[in-house]
C-alpha cells in the first residue's frame, strides 16, 4: 500500500514516463530501515571490538547478495539488483543481531 503511494508521488513529480523508475526507487526507499539497522549494528560491532565477526558477516552478506543477483538475473526476474541489495541488508542485519545476542547471552 505504502509502496504504491511512494511510486505515485514520484510519478506525479517526474511524469508518467518515470513509472518504472519510481517503482524501483520506492523499493530502495523502503529498504532504507534495513540499511540503517545494519549500519547501526556495524557501528556498535566496531565499537565493541567485533571486527573479525563483522568482517565475516559483511563478506558473507556480499557473497550471498551476488548469488541472489546472479540467480535472479538468470531466471529473468525483474529488478535483480534491487532484490539483491535488499537481501544483503537483511542478511547483514540478521547476522549482526545474532552476533550481538550470542555475545551477550
Amino acid at each position: 500500500m505504502l509502496r504504491d503511494t511512494a511510486g505515485n508521488i514520484l510519478v506525479s513529480l517526474l511524469g508518467e514516463e518515470f513509472r518504472d523508475v519510481s517503482f524501483q526507487t520506492s523499493l530502495i526507499l523502503f529498504s532504507l530501515p534495513l540499511m540503517v539497522w545494519s549500519r547501526i549494528n556495524i557501528i556498535f560491532s566496531r565499537a565493541l571490538g567485533f571486527e573479525v565477526n563483522i568482517t565475516k558477516i559483511i563478506i558473507s552478506g556480499s557473497v550471498i547478495s551476488y548469488i541472489v543477483y546472479f540467480a535472479l538475473h538468470n531466471l529473468s526476474i525483474s529488478n535483480p539488483a534491487i532484490l539483491s541489495i535488499i537481501s544483503s541488508q537483511i542478511i547483514i542485519s540478521m547476522f549482526t543481531s545474532y552476533s550481538f545476542r550470542k555475545s551477550y547471552a
